[in-house]
C-alpha cells in the first residue's frame, strides 16, 4: 500500500470472513482473548482458584483420575497440602497419609479414626465392631510388651 491507509473501517464484526476491521477493534478482541484465557487452567498444569464441580448430566459415571500409570510413576491427590494426600503407586495398596490421621463419620457421628497423635498412633473405635462370626486373630499375649490397648470413648 505504499504507506497508504485505510480509513472508515466499521467498530463492529464483520458481515463476512473477508471483511476489513479497524485497528482498535483487532486490539480490543486480543485483549478480550487474554483476558478470557488468563482465568483458564492449562493442559499442562497451573493453580486454580474456586471451587471446581463436576456436573453428572445424563452419563451414569464421572471419571477423576489417572489411568496410564506405567512403573516408578505414582498419582496423588493432595488433601490441603503435601502431607495429607491419597496416592496409588502400581502393585501396591492406595494409600491415605495424613499428619493427624482419619475420621470417619456417618451422619456427623464419628465412627471410628485411624491413626491419632498418640505415640505410636491408634486406631479408635466409637460405635461397636459387627464382626459378622469372623473373629480377631494374631493377638499379642498379655503379658507381652505390645498389647492390644481398647479405650472407651
Amino acid at each position: 500500500m505504499a504507506g497508504n491507509k485505510i480509513t472508515g473501517l466499521p467498530d463492529s464484526l464483520p458481515s463476512s470472513g473477508s471483511d476489513a476491521i479497524s485497528w482498535l477493534h483487532a486490539v480490543g478482541l486480543v485483549r478480550g482473548a487474554e483476558t478470557e484465557s488468563a482465568g483458564k487452567v492449562s493442559k499442562r498444569g497451573g493453580v486454580m482458584t474456586g471451587d471446581l464441580t463436576l456436573s453428572i448430566d445424563d452419563d451414569e459415571m464421572r471419571v477423576l483420575g489417572c489411568s496410564d500409570l506405567s512403573p516408578n510413576k505414582y498419582f496423588c491427590l493432595l488433601l490441603g497440602d503435601e502431607l495429607n494426600r491419597s496416592y496409588f503407586i502400581l502393585r501396591v495398596p492406595v494409600v491415605l497419609q495424613t499428619t493427624h490421621g482419619f475420621l470417619i463419620k456417618v451422619r456427623e457421628e464419628d465412627v471410628c479414626q485411624i491413626g491419632t497423635d498418640d505415640h505410636p498412633p491408634e486406631i479408635v473405635m466409637f460405635r461397636n465392631i459387627r464382626m459378622n462370626s469372623n473373629r480377631i486373630i494374631n493377638l499379642p499375649s498379655p503379658n507381652s510388651p505390645t498389647r492390644l490397648r481398647l479405650r472407651a470413648m
